[in-house]
């Protein structure tokens, strides 16, 4: 099950979220809840939050850290992983380890479902093994 967490949700998922990151093969203090959330609270000014959380049975197993960017007089909107920006070559969709493919899987569905929200993906300082 996929699901698109709205801030309230974001700031109550601490706990959950860095317990999954260390169990993750992409356990980095770029990708902990306090360095997205801090980033969130400072730039989200125009930015719509996109974070999806993949639960089986209740057991947070992936989540996908995006937000929406609308930019310039086309009003290009961008899908992009959040603090990418400050954060080079550390981001990374967080999966439990042995369930990356499953968590992907349902990602990648979820964004094919909504791919009117935005225009382009720029995912960009992605971990090599991503």
């Amino acid at each position: 099950m996929i699901n698109r967490l709205d801030e309230k949700e974001f700031d109550s998922l601490k706990e959950e979220w860095n317990a999954l990151l260390s169990r993750s093969a992409s356990d980095n203090v770029f990708l902990r809840w306090e360095w997205i959330h801090s980033w969130w609270d400072i730039f989200k000014n125009g930015l719509d939050l996109m974070i999806l959380a993949v639960k089986e049975e209740d057991r947070l197993i992936g989540i996908a850290p995006f937000y929406v960017q609308t930019r310039g007089l086309m009003r290009i909107r961008s899908l992009r992983l959040c603090s990418e920006e400050l954060s080079p070559d550390y981001m990374d969709v967080i999966a439990l380890k042995g369930r990356e493919a499953d968590v992907l899987t349902v990602v990648g569905g979820y964004l094919a479902d909504h791919s009117r929200e935005w225009d382009e993906i720029r995912f960009e300082n992605l971990l090599e093994e991503s």
